[in-house]
């Protein structure tokens, strides 16, 4: 009886293990329509260390934001103007795991956000994490769930609150890169064919505004701070 239950024990935590060594994204249930923080957790489990990991980012969900962290680039695919994919390049030794953020805003007409992510390593190889729910390297999920209909106040007072929390972090992360007139950073904030009027001029598109507005206007300022009073 003794032998069946440590082996009982023993095939749970190996499959706990294993559930925890893919890419896998928090939080793994949201509200449709809702803008929510995702979390991505990026184990290395072999004896190869990765250095990027791509998550393709599905219709329906707008970025808002990716948020830095240290150590990492990134960088976006874009189609039609919204992003596609994130990538983030970053070094995790095996045995480590590092989780990286972004902001975004769930669709509002699906019931699942299926998170597909390629995890590449240094040697050349890679783990493609697009496979369903039980396979061997599934892809993240998250349930989308719906507020029901004559749902309590309490319950969108709750949502506005995720809402506003989104929104603060997206302000937040402009702050970051605008602080640190990083313009690459700053792109992620701005459609390609924005039109900006400002300061009485016209800007077309981002790189008319990046090269003959805020770029130089950059450069021109020290010990820039972020205007708390102004975000209440």
């Amino acid at each position: 009886m003794t032998r069946v239950i440590a082996c009982a024990v023993s095939a749970f935590l190996v499959a706990s293990a294993a559930a925890e060594a893919h890419v896998s994204v928090r939080p793994r249930e949201s509200k449709a329509g809702a803008t929510e923080k995702y979390t991505v957790r990026v184990p290395t489990e072999g004896k190869v260390a990765t250095t990027s990991v791509e998550v393709e980012i599905p219709q329906g969900v707008m970025v808002n934001s990716v948020e830095p962290a240290e150590g990492v680039r990134f960088e976006v695919k874009r189609e039609g103007g919204r992003f596609s994919s994130i990538t983030w390049t970053v070094t995790i030794d095996p045995g480590q795991n590092r989780e990286l953020a972004f902001v975004a805003k769930n669709p509002t007409d699906a019931t699942e956000i299926v998170w597909k992510a390629h995890q590449r390593y240094a040697d050349g190889t890679s783990s493609e994490w697009i496979g369903a729910v039980g396979t061997r390297q599934p892809a993240a999920v998250t349930r989308l769930t719906a507020a029901a209909a004559g749902a309590p106040e309490s319950s969108a007072s709750m949502q506005a609150a995720g809402d506003e929390s989104g929104i603060a972090a997206w302000l937040q992360s402009f702050d970051r890169a605008f602080v640190a007139k990083d313009l690459d950073r700053l792109a992620l904030f701005y459609h390609p064919d924005v039109t900006i009027f400002e300061g009485g001029g016209v800007n077309n598109g981002w790189a008319d505004y990046r090269d003959h507005h805020i770029g130089p206007e950059l450069k021109g300022f020290e010990n820039l701070q972020p205007d708390e009073q102004s975000r209440e």
